[in-house]
């Protein structure tokens, strides 16, 4: 309380020396207010000619354009950079996700060697739409023999990797028959490893086309390395001639070491003497005393006429069997009718231990 004279009291109360809390707010609130407005319209009035850059670019050019939407800024050369390079080929296969045909449009008008490293990019990226991918591609081999093959044999292996076999297969049929057999090779054996139980009918088609060039022997390894038994059984139906022997030289060894008991069972339906023989060599090379007994080995070995065969599966069997019981191996080389002189001669010689060392 404030004393306007002595001895006296006033009767009003003395005023505050600083303003009221409501007020102190609403001049903060106002002031924040301000300052918002201020940078709201200064980042709406960017000089002429150059644009704010975006917030989130997933890839930027020189500018901080959206490569996604306008790869073409990533490029200002014809001599560009590896790294200029490599964000071109980036915006590409953003860009292709959203607009395949524009992307592959733009790249087409690239020079030469930009031209090659863009429509790779996009047709890679386009993989996931096989029918859109294998349209471009085509029209490439029409239109731009230049980069043409090379652009192919990309997309070739890009609908490969994803598993896209039959557009890939189409592809390839209507692509330059210099480039086909290297493309069915590449597609068959990923397609075999992959599905195995589409292989038989994969070579069904082989035979009906018969693909000039196709190296059969290595598309055989690539089936009998995951389905040997499936693969064999295959094999014994062709017709004798080059493509059922380079079958068989493939999947045999296979065959014996996955399923021996399947491969033996089907001894009887080798008619010709040179398969019977190399089949029963591969049982007895690829077997031993774990999963099949002795004598089960020896009438193996006995039934092979060729002498070299049948000496190596002889003496196979015979030196596994003299580890556990020399003496029986003696008996069997003295005692059986079934040995020449020269095979009971060369079989003792090979199983005879080594003179000892003169030194």
């Amino acid at each position: 309380m404030r004393t306007d004279a002595p001895g006296t009291v006033s009767a009003h109360p003395r005023r505050n020396a600083f303003p009221s809390f409501r007020l102190v707010v609403a001049v903060v609130l106002a002031l924040v207010a301000a300052d918002v407005l201020i940078q709201t319209r200064h980042a709406g009035s960017a000089p002429a000619g150059r644009s704010a850059k975006p917030a989130s670019s997933p890839v930027a050019g020189r500018d901080g354009t959206n490569l996604a939407q306008t790869p073409q800024v990533a490029i200002e050369t014809d001599s560009p950079t590896d790294a200029e390079v490599v964000r071109m080929v980036a915006g590409l296969r953003l860009w292709a996700k959203t607009n395949p045909q524009a992307a592959f449009d733009w790249a087409r008008k690239r020079p030469l060697e930009l031209r090659r490293t863009a429509l790779i990019a996009v047709l890679e990226e386009t993989a996931a739409q096989p029918e859109l991918a294998i349209r471009l591609g085509r029209d490439l081999l029409s239109v731009d023999p230049a980069v043409a093959q090379d652009c192919a044999t990309a997309l070739v292996g890009a609908l490969i990797r994803t598993g896209q076999f039959a557009p890939a297969l189409d592809f390839i049929q209507s692509g330059p028959a210099e480039s086909r057999a290297e493309w069915l090779t590449d597609l068959f054996s990923s397609w075999i490893q992959r599905e195995p139980a589409s292989a038989r009918e994969l070579f069904v088609l082989l035979g009906s086309n018969r693909v000039e060039g196709l190296p059969l022997q290595s598309l055989m390894r690539s089936w009998a390395s995951v389905a040997p038994v499936a693969a064999g059984s295959y094999a014994l139906q062709l017709p004798p001639g080059a493509a059922r022997e380079t079958a068989l030289s493939e999947i045999l060894p296979k065959w014996a070491g996955a399923d021996p008991n399947d491969l033996a069972a089907a001894l009887p339906r080798f008619d010709n003497r040179d398969e019977h023989d190399r089949a029963a060599s591969a049982l007895v090379g690829c077997t031993d005393t774990a999963n099949r007994p002795t004598a089960v080995a020896l009438g193996w070995a006995e039934s092979i006429r060729s002498p070299a065969l049948r000496h190596g599966a002889l003496q196979h069997v015979l030196r596994e069997w003299s580890r556990q019981d020399p003496a029986a191996v003696l008996r069997y080389l003295e005692g059986n009718p079934g040995l020449t002189a020269d095979e009971r001669e060369s079989l003792l010689s090979a199983l005879a231990p080594p003179p000892p060392d003169a030194s």
